[in-house]
Order: structure tokens, then sequence, then C-alpha cells
């Protein structure tokens, strides 16, 4: 992984066999980090490797879920809005149609808004795509659990805390609602984030107010498409220095491949 990240910084192209062959690694950790660096590195097989991972529907496929959802391809969209249907996977493809922008994605993360599990993870990818925030009025007040304590559960293992755990509880009827007024403004075939047509001039200041949990996969969007790889492990200010210049978008993600491997 650590050689991988040097590849992926250093734009080597001659090493582009090597993370080619990582692809198909048995540790979704290291399949993972060759799947970022061969993104930076405009490696076709990228995109075969991630509907591999999907169309398998196993474990930590939530990396490649979430590319092909930002990838654009209409075939690899309706593969990830096909794994909602997988109760273990739910959370990974909500997560990543995210992503997408597209109004079809959006009307399918719509649908659970109203689930008791996955309604918060639901609205807010909603709400990435066509900008609704969940608060004020959108969303549920907080409840206090005044049930008496329960000696079975206080023995039981604490449950495994998720990224989307502290997420606010959106009011499903008020967002649906909202989304019924509000999608004549969107139109099929663009893509969004949070409620503006993806340009080079809206891409930087959204993704400078995203959220951490999706900024880490924008900056990997924006160093498949410019010689900047923002590291965002780094500090805000060093994060912030590293300018990213105007991103073209007249590609979809999948389609912008560099088979010499060179940054652009």
């Amino acid at each position: 992984m650590a050689a991988l990240n040097v590849v992926r910084r250093g734009r080597r192209p001659g090493l582009l066999a090597q993370v080619e062959a990582l692809l198909g690694s048995q540790d979704a950790a290291v399949r993972d980090a060759a799947i970022e660096t061969g993104l930076v590195l405009g490696l076709p097989a990228v995109w075969p490797a991630c509907r591999r991972v999907a169309a398998a529907r196993g474990p930590s496929c939530r990396l490649p879920l979430a590319l092909l959802a930002l990838g654009g391809a209409p075939a690899d969209l309706q593969l990830v809005t096909a794994v909602l249907g997988v109760t273990e996977l739910v959370s990974d493809a909500l997560w990543a149609l995210g992503f997408s922008g597209q109004i079809q994605t959006a009307q399918a993360a719509l649908a659970l808004v109203g689930d008791e599990e996955h309604g918060a993870l639901a609205a807010e990818s909603l709400g990435t795509i066509a900008g609704l925030r969940i608060e004020g009025p959108f969303a549920k007040p907080p409840t206090t659990d005044n049930a008496p304590p329960n000696a079975a559960e206080d023995e039981a293992a604490p449950p495994e805390p998720k990224p989307e755990d502290d997420l606010p509880l959106p009011s499903a009827e008020r967002v649906q609602t909202w989304w019924a007024k509000t999608r004549a403004q969107f139109q099929t075939g663009v893509r969004y984030l949070f409620g503006r047509p993806v340009t080079a001039e809206t891409y930087a200041p959204a993704l400078a107010a995203a959220p951490t949990w999706r900024r880490r996969l924008l900056c990997l969007e924006s160093a498949a498409r410019s010689p900047v790889d923002v590291d965002t492990s780094a500090w805000t200010a060093q994060q912030a220095a590293q300018q990213i210049p105007p991103l073209r978008f007249d590609q979809t993600l999948v389609t912008l491949t560099r088979p010499s491997g060179g940054a652009t």
C-alpha cells in the first residue's frame, strides 16, 4: 500500500503493469489502494476491476461502488442501484449514490428516506446531489430514551460505530414534499453536486465545503482530472494551500483514461 501511494503521488507510469496486477488482490485494502492509484494514473483496467467487485456483492466494496457512481456510466449506476437490494450493502450503496449527481439515483435514495435504519444516510445522499440540508423543519427532533436499563444489553458487545451514525434523522414526509416541488429544477443527464451542475466554476467551491467523508473521494476525482493530488490526511492549512486548477468535465470520469499514464 505504501508503494502504491508512492507510485500515485509520483505519477510513475512505468509501474502501471504492477498496479494493474494488484487490482485483483484478495486483500481489500491493497486492492483499493491499487484502484485509487490506477484511477489517478488513468489506467483503464480500474473500471472492470470495480465492476467485478460490485457484481460479486461481497464485503469491503464501498470504494468500488462509490467510484462506479462517480464514473458516470449509466450501466454502472444501474449496478450500484441494484446493490441497494443487498441487505448487508445498503449503506455502502447509498453512500456511493451520493457521488453520482444524477436525478435517477437521487430518486433511488429518496425511496429510503423513511427507512428506520438507513433513512439518515439516504437523506444525506439525496442532499449531496440536490443540495437539501437535513436541518430545521427537514430534521426530526432528537429523542430521549427514558427506558429502564436492560441488563442483557449492558452485557452485550457494543455495536460497531459507523460513519453515518451521527447524521441527523430526516422528516421523511417533509423531504418528500420538498423533492416533489423541487424535482422539476433538475435535468436528466446533468451531474449535480450540492444542488448545482458540476462545472469548472462550481466544483472547487463544492469541494471546499464538502463534508470530510465525501471530500476524500472528490479529491481523488480532481487528482484524476488534474496534476494536483490533494493529500486529505494532511493538515487543513496544507490542503487549502494546494490550489486545484479549473477542471474540465466534458468527459465522464469513466471515459477519462490516459493510456500513457502521464499527468495531464
